[in-house]
């Protein structure tokens, strides 16, 4: 079975905790034994806080975009 998964950013950043994360790592990898994954990851709390900013600084919504992009990634 294929299995999709959305982890928000604000769930992955949470506190930066790496057991937090360690713990979602073991239970996605039980479910990936038996079935096939995909994880969509979002920016988070950090991604809107640096687009707010960027439009502030009257960066244009192709620059903001990047700045949720790079905050996706690096969340992925």
């Amino acid at each position: 079975m294929l299995i999709v998964i959305s982890l928000g950013g604000s769930i992955l950043a949470q506190d930066f905790n790496g057991e937090y994360i360690k713990k979602y790592s073991s239970i996605l990898s039980e479910i990936g034994k038996e079935h096939k994954l995909i994880i969509v990851t979002g920016g988070g709390l950090y991604a809107r806080k640096y687009i707010e900013l960027a439009r502030q600084l009257n960066s244009n919504e192709t620059e903001c975009d990047l700045f949720g992009i790079a905050l996706t990634r690096i969340n992925a």
